[in-house]
Parts: structure tokens; C-alpha cells; sequence
């Protein structure tokens, strides 16, 4: 078993009353989650009309729980941050323990699924463990 510990620093500007819409990236493999330049159409803040955004590069995917489980991610809903802001914050209601970490003593831990694409461009979710991913800490770091 191994561990690794990324920290990240999030600078946001905002113009306005801009609503900040990045969903939780999990990167797998590969040196760092990055976007590509291939665009799709998503309802990103399930507000019922698409959005066109763009998708993580091969190694990366969107952090998702498929609540309806169809097997599809259809909007924003069914991914973590596009709705408050924070993934953290929303994922954090699933910490069933209160141990600051999503993990496997957490229902939610089997449930939840990486999205990414495969070399044909097709939709996959993958579980968490099928990443490596063996836990999430969801605590502030400062």
C-alpha cells in the first residue's frame, strides 16, 4: 500500500456574480489533471440546456455519483462542485464517520465513480479502486 499527498493552491477571480462550476478532477495516471482541447456538450449546471465544456485528458476524470443509476452521468448533479462551488464541501456530507476522509468505512465510497474517456472517446466510470484511489480526504489543509 502506498500513500501520496497532493496540495493544491486555487486562486478565483470573479467578475460579477459568476458562479464558480469546476467539478472535482481525480487524476490516476499521468503527471497532473489537465483539459483538453476537445469540446462536449454537458449540462454542467443542470439548469436543463447544455453547456459546452471541456473534457479531462486521458489519466483524469470528474469525481461522480451516479444517483439515479442509470449508469450514465447526466448533469452537474451527479458531479461534485458544479452546483455549490465546493466538491469538498458536497462530498463532505458523505463522510459517514466524521474521519475526515472518504473511504471504504464510507457507504458512499463504493458508490462513487471516476468519468472519464476511453481511447474511442466513449463514456466510462470507473470505481475509485479501479483508479488506485483508496481514499479521499476531504479535511482543510493549511
Amino acid at each position: 500500500m502506498s500513500r501520496e499527498f497532493i496540495s493544491q493552491q486555487n486562486i478565483d477571480i470573479r467578475a460579477g456574480n459568476a458562479a464558480v462550476q469546476d467539478p472535482l478532477i481525480i487524476n490516476f495516471a499521468g503527471p497532473a489533471a489537465a483539459l483538453t482541447e476537445r469540446n462536449f456538450r454537458f449540462d454542467l449546471d443542470a439548469d436543463g440546456s447544455e453547456d459546452l465544456i471541456s473534457f479531462v485528458q486521458s489519466g483524469s476524470g470528474f469525481l461522480a455519483l451516479d444517483k439515479n443509476g442509470d449508469g450514465t452521468i447526466n448533469d452537474g448533479q451527479e458531479l461534485f462542485g458544479p452546483q455549490s462551488g465546493n466538491g469538498f464541501d458536497e462530498l463532505r456530507a458523505y463522510d459517514a464517520d466524521g474521519n475526515n476522509w472518504i473511504d471504504e468505512n464510507d457507504p458512499v465510497f463504493q458508490q462513487l465513480r471516476v468519468w472519464t474517456r476511453d481511447a474511442q472517446g466513449n463514456n466510462v466510470l470507473l470505481a475509485l479502486g479501479q483508479t488506485g484511489v483508496g481514499a479521499i480526504y476531504i479535511g482543510a489543509i493549511n
